[in-house]
């Protein structure tokens, strides 16, 4: 048995995590992050958000080859072996980034044995940490009722998905959010016959019409089956696949399936036995990430405020900076920039349509395609558009957009509209020309 001590002790190796340790050691705090898995990342960089966009950009690097009127094979194997590759040696950087940093890395399983000690269990010892502050960084895995419970090996969450060798003929997804439609749109372009079953009565819900209809339409040429408020009750495994009975009785099969329902907390092991708070499944904070255990804090998707890796990221920056600093934490998600990488992607930041029409407030909207800028009517493969949403005083509402790799441009678009700037005070900034940038001003010309 080793006996540590540190400063600082971080449980979870994902972006929360990640973000918090680098900032700490940063100020010269002592820290310690300790990852359940044998290598760093977790969902936001090993196994989901990056590795199934690092796929998705090498698919739209081909079509847009396509859209010039060249044919461009894709290698599905060595594209998937990439992938792990790529995704191998984002672990090994961030590791190399946290010692730089000062942060001592512990990888293996551990457990709570009271509120100051965490026992972490290495293949030749166990550690125990005893540390000033705790910070809980655990993330989410894929939830599922109990008859649908994956085997990773035909019945897939994301982390199985994107380590596939060999791309299936027929793929059910399990849900039509926004994970089951980056998947569905994945597979769908690699040629699997896909077919996405949705419990909600519509796909995307709170998407406004014009934004997410291009996206079904790619889906649908595709040969995509969506098939909206079908709630799965049970998948079975089979010799040759899965079979997905819903609660109405009809049946699918598919040679694989990929579970993307809902996200269940990562509690360490012996959380719960100290009476920290817990409400609606997700560890209770504060305003600064402390929970009920005043020397303990939790960030990212274990903490329920928006469950993005983008906003846990943030959370882990800043918290790094109030235990070296004392600095507080801001929480401007008012104007939450977002993206889905499907193909066409959809982004961007504030209120849409429906959420205005919903609160009744009065809007105006200026609409451009991509086509019409001069930087895309270069481009043969320029589709959709961008739409700027204003108050009756010209105040900015949201910006939303949709075509290939438009979520590149929409963070700073969040900046803008949690700032009130005004069209005007937009169309007063110099956009590069020729860049898709100068759409949002060719948008704000066509306001009525």
């Amino acid at each position: 048995m080793i006996n540590r001590e540190a400063k600082v002790l971080i449980i979870g190796g994902g972006t929360a995590g990640y973000a918090c340790a680098m900032e700490c050691g940063k100020h010269g705090l002592e820290t310690i992050l300790v990852e359940k898995e044998p290598a760093l990342g977790g969902t936001g960089f090993r196994s989901g958000c990056l590795p199934v966009k690092f796929l998705l950009d090498q698919l739209k690097l081909t079509r847009k080859v396509e859209m010039t009127g060249r044919k461009l094979a894709v290698d599905e194997g060595a594209l998937f072996q990439k992938c792990q590759q790529y995704m191998a040696e984002t672990s090994q950087r961030m590791e190399r980034k946290l010692k730089e940093n000062g942060v001592q890395l512990l990888l293996g399983n551990g457990k709570f044995l009271d509120a100051d000690t965490y026992q972490v269990d290495l293949p030749d010892d166990s550690h125990q940490i005893r540390a000033e502050k705790i910070v809980l960084a655990t993330g989410t895995s894929p939830g599922y009722p109990e008859p649908i419970r994956p085997d990773g090996n035909k019945l897939l969450t994301h982390r199985e998905a994107v380590m596939l060798n060999r791309i299936p003929e027929s793929l059910l997804v399990l849900g039509g959010e926004v994970e089951g439609l980056e998947f569905a749109s994945l597979f769908s372009e690699l040629g699997s016959r896909v077919t996405v079953l949705e419990m909600m009565p519509t796909f995307l819900e709170g998407m406004d019409e014009d934004l997410k209809q291009p996206l079904f339409d790619r889906l649908l040429k595709n040969g995509v089956i969506l098939k909206s408020g079908c709630k799965v009750a049970e998948a079975e495994t089979l010799p040759e696949g899965v079979k997905v009975r819903t609660e109405s009785g009809e049946t699918y099969l598919g040679e694989k399936a990929i579970v993307a329902m809902s996200r269940k907390p990562n509690f360490p092991k012996g959380l719960q036995e100290l009476g920290i708070e817990i409400k609606e499944n997700r560890i209770f904070i504060n305003r600064q990430c402390q929970t009920s255990l005043a020397h303990m804090y939790a960030i990212g998707d274990i903490n329920g405020r928006m469950e993005m890796a983008h906003t846990a990221g943030q959370q882990g920056l800043f918290l790094g900076r109030h235990l070296a600093l004392n600095q507080s934490i801001p929480w401007e998600y008012d104007a939450l920039p977002r993206a889905m990488f499907t193909i066409p992607e959809n982004a961007g930041a504030g209120k849409q349509e429906k959420e205005l029409m919903a609160e009744k407030t009065s809007y105006r909207k200026g609409i451009a395609y991509w086509k019409d800028t001069w930087r895309g009517g270069v481009q043969p493969w320029s589709e959709g558009h961008i739409k700027v949403l204003v108050s009756d005083e010209g105040v900015l509402l949201g910006v939303w957009m949709t075509g290939l790799d438009i979520g590149e441009q929409v963070s700073f678009l969040g900046m803008m509209v949690q700032q009130k700037m005004k069209v005007s005070d937009i169309e007063k900034h110099l956009m590069v020309h020729p860049t898709l940038s100068e759409g949002i001003l060719q948008a704000i010309g066509n306001i009525q």
